[in-house]
């Protein structure tokens, strides 16, 4: 629930959390998140006025996994290619599409209410994690393609450890999970 239209400072202070002053309090500091919802709020100190925070909001966590692994396999049984692929889309699903068809949701993330854009992911594919990515737009997680001539067989897989978290909080608030894209070529 957003903070109040002209709020105290007390309320400020109560709803975001922290004993700080008010100089603590601007958008993208240590107590308020950088947010559409924040937007009035000056991100640095000299602009900052008590009745920035009109409207006002936290950040609401997406709701801990209860998918710890995604899996998306595609075969294809002649000749060509069996493509799979994991995203995570702003409709907020993980979602596997196998050979260009359809996308299928495995999980559902985004609380009701709230925007992709509000949060970030990034990913480790085995050298470490990449930098934070805001969700504005469809983000491809783990892809693999397998081809097959007709006789010779060939299977590929691509997997890596996805943290999904909301903008403006710290690393430790973000959920882990696992994702694997599989594809087989059958002759």
């Amino acid at each position: 629930m957003a903070l109040g239209t002209n709020p105290s400072f007390a309320q400020v202070r109560t709803f975001f959390g922290g004993s700080a002053s008010f100089k603590d309090y601007y958008r993208g500091g240590p107590y308020v998140p950088n947010i559409p919802a924040n937007a009035a709020i000056s991100t640095t100190v000299a602009g900052l006025r008590l009745t920035q925070f009109s409207g006002a909001d936290k950040v609401t966590l997406p709701p801990a996994p209860t998918l710890s692994y995604a899996q998306c396999a595609a075969i294809h049984y002649d000749a060509g290619s069996a493509d799979a692929a994991l995203y995570i889309r702003t409709n907020g699903t993980v979602a596997a599409r196998e050979n260009s068809g359809p996308y299928s949701a495995l999980y559902t993330w985004l609380p009701a209410g709230r925007s992709a854009s509000e949060y970030q992911y990034r990913v480790n594919g085995g050298s470490g994690w990449s930098g934070w990515v805001s969700l504005a737009s469809e983000a491809l997680i783990a892809q693999t393609s397998a081809y097959s001539d007709g006789f010779y067989s060939d299977s590929t897989s691509s997997s890596v450890d996805v943290q999904l978290g909301a903008q403006g909080v710290a690393l430790t608030a973000a959920e882990t999970f696992y994702v694997q894209a599989d594809a087989i070529g059958r002759g």
